[in-house]
């Protein structure tokens, strides 16, 4: 789990996922594993879940949800029943271990998703990007253009885009 992602709900996602799923199928022939897992990509549509039966990711049939193979919006005790009902596994009726009925986003007006940082990094290239290959293109190009190139590039390294700058450290609740 990454910062954008505990910003969604992760952990209160995942918390509600162990408290409804049983450790096996009512077969028991299958283990249920449940596992936290890195970036799964929609930032801002999250939480997102990987939810997988024998090794194949099932598809999202949820209203509205219908073109996914993850699941998204997974912020509530609803959307996690459902999601397991999907997969053909009949969530624990009685739960308790948690009292969490619907997850909390705590992502603020400042809190820019990965996404958005991405996008606003490619701006970035392209604002400088586009007066620098002008000057090349009309030979005014010098050390000032390439200084100005190599700053931009290297500022924009600090956006926080990359797993590694959005990881968080493991914290004794997990």
């Amino acid at each position: 789990m990454d910062k954008d992602c505990q910003l969604d709900g992760s952990k209160q996602t995942l918390k509600l996922v162990q408290s409804l799923t049983p450790t096996s199928t009512s077969d028991n022939d299958n283990q249920i594993v449940v596992e936290k897992c890195g970036c799964l990509g929609p930032c801002g549509s999250g939480p997102t879940i990987d939810f997988r039966r024998d090794g194949i990711r099932l598809k999202d049939t949820r209203d509205g949800m219908d073109n996914y193979f993850l699941f998204r919006k997974m912020n509530s005790k609803q959307a996690i029943v459902d999601m397991l009902r999907i997969g053909d596994i009949e969530p624990i009726s009685k739960d308790t271990s948690t009292d969490i009925e619907a997850v909390t986003n705590t992502r603020q007006w400042y809190d820019i998703d990965r996404n958005q940082r991405i996008r606003i990094q490619q701006l970035l290239y392209a604002i400088t990007g586009i007066p620098l290959f002008v000057a090349y293109k009309s030979g005014e190009w010098n050390e000032s253009y390439a200084f100005v190139a190599v700053v931009v590039f290297v500022a924009s390294q600090f956006m926080g885009t990359s797993k590694t700058s959005n990881a968080v450290v493991e914290d004794e609740e997990d």
